[in-house]
This record gives structure tokens, sequence and C-alpha cells, in this order.
């Protein structure tokens, strides 16, 4: 499990120790295949940022607006449908100007989905423009969100409900991934069905890709979610490693270079 090998490694390191590592991390490449603590939260210097996007906005599904969604400072966010419909609760994280949000525990069949969207000052995504997001077992949709308050009904009552409108095709590709603050790596694999998996560590979820950006969420144990750049050998770069965030408030770093 994640949370509880980070937990293990940090009480065999230091803090100078892992800060040590980080900065190793960051200067050179560790050789392929060589297996981290077992987490990517918990142990680290952990870095602030700051959250423009905290508030409250109208989540809309298929175009029609059907949850409050919640926005959070600690990096946590809330998904609640109208009607009595499904309550979804997850992270998020913030790179330029790419949100990625992954749900990791519902009243009904969401956990696991991941969703991308480009932000602007009139929220994420919009009606001309929806942005993606997809779901274990090949489901997929659109969505967007505007600051406001939804109304009480009406609309989609979960992220899984109505029909999925496009396929989830991505390209599958096996990388070594580095966590710069943590100071561990694990093969991380994103797999053609669109699930993903950090070898290593034994997590596994979804990814999404959304024009140059990608995301990756763990929501089988720690429900930490990574943002990156792709580029052609890489996602992010030990120069300009990408944020991630997991569940109470811990922000750090990472990048992955491609092995297969």
């Amino acid at each position: 499990m994640l949370r509880g090998g980070i937990l293990r490694g940090a009480m065999r390191l230091s803090v100078v120790g892992a800060a040590a590592a980080a900065v190793c991390l960051a200067a050179a490449v560790a050789p392929a295949g060589a297996a981290g603590s077992g987490n990517v939260s918990g142990s680290g210097a952990a870095r602030g940022s700051i959250n423009p996007e905290v508030g409250s906005y109208v989540y809309f599904q298929g175009g029609v607006a059907s949850a409050a969604l919640t926005i959070n400072a600690d990096h946590s966010f809330t998904l609640n449908f109208s009607g009595g419909g499904a309550q979804d609760s997850g992270t998020w994280q913030e790179q330029g100007k790419i949100i990625a949000l992954g749900i990791n525990s519902s009243t009904f069949s969401d956990q696991g989905c991941v969703f991308m969207a480009k932000v602007s000052t009139k929220g994420f995504g919009s009606a001309k423009k929806p942005a993606p997001y997809t779901c274990p077992g090949g489901f997929s949709n659109t969505w967007y969100a505007t600051p406001g308050v939804p109304p009480a009904r009406g609309g989609a009552t979960s992220v899984t409900s109505g029909a999925s409108i496009h396929p989830v095709v991505p390209v599958g590709s096996l990388y070594e991934q580095y966590n710069v603050e943590v100071g561990d790596m694990t093969r991380l694999a994103l797999n053609a069905d669109g699930t993903s998996s950090q070898v290593d560590f034994g997590n596994s979820g979804q990814w999404l890709q959304y024009g140059s950006e990608m995301t990756f969420a763990d929501t089988s144990s720690d429900g930490c979610i990574f943002l990156g750049k792709v580029g052609t050998k890489s996602i992010n770069s030990a120069k300009k490693p990408g944020p991630y965030a997991c569940p109470g408030g811990y922000n750090a770093h990472w990048y992955a270079l491609k092995l297969a």
C-alpha cells in the first residue's frame, strides 16, 4: 500500500537523508527498475501551492447542470449530485492552466474516475469546449464547471450515469517514475485500456491525456493525483518536475522517463 510503504520508509530515512535523496534524484537518473519505499506521500519536504480555483462551482455533465463541485484549499474536492444522486470526493491538482481531479470515494460507482480541464476565469472547460473524463471499465464523457450553485434537481445522478459518449483509446507506455521530495521511484505503467499502475508500489488507478498534458490517479490506496506534460521520452523532467497532491494537503513533485 502506498501510504504504509512511505511511512515505513520514513522510519529508515532522516529528514536530512530524504532531502539528500531528493537532490540526487533531481541531478541524476537512477538505474531502471529500482524499487522505492512504496509510497509518494508523507515523507520529504512537501511544497506549498497557491489555490486560485478554491470555491463553489456548478458541474455540467453532458451539457446539463448536475452537481455542486466544491474545490477546497487542501486539494480535496466534493462532487454532490442533485436530487439524491451520488456524493463523491477526491483529490485535485493544477499545473499551468490545467486542472485534474480524481474521485477516491463515492456513494455510487464513481470511484476511480479522473477528470482534466482547462482553467479560466469562467471555470473549468466550457459549454463550447467541454473537457474529458474517464472511469474504470472504459466509461467516458465530457464535463465543464462554472462558478455558482446548481439547481436542486435535474441532470445526471452520478459521474457514470448515462451513455459513454466516446471510447477511451490511449496509447500505453512503461516509465520509471521519480518522486522528488520523497526520494523514491517506481515503474509506472500507463496501459492501453486507460488503467495505470505504480508497479513497484502495488497501486492502481486511471490515466487520461488532454492535449500535451496528462494525469493519473492512485485511487486504490492513497488517493494521490499526478499532473504532467508529455514529451517523446518523458513526462515532465528532472529540471521541470510536475506537481502531485495527496489527501491531507500533501503536495510534491515528480517526473518519469520512458522505458518502453
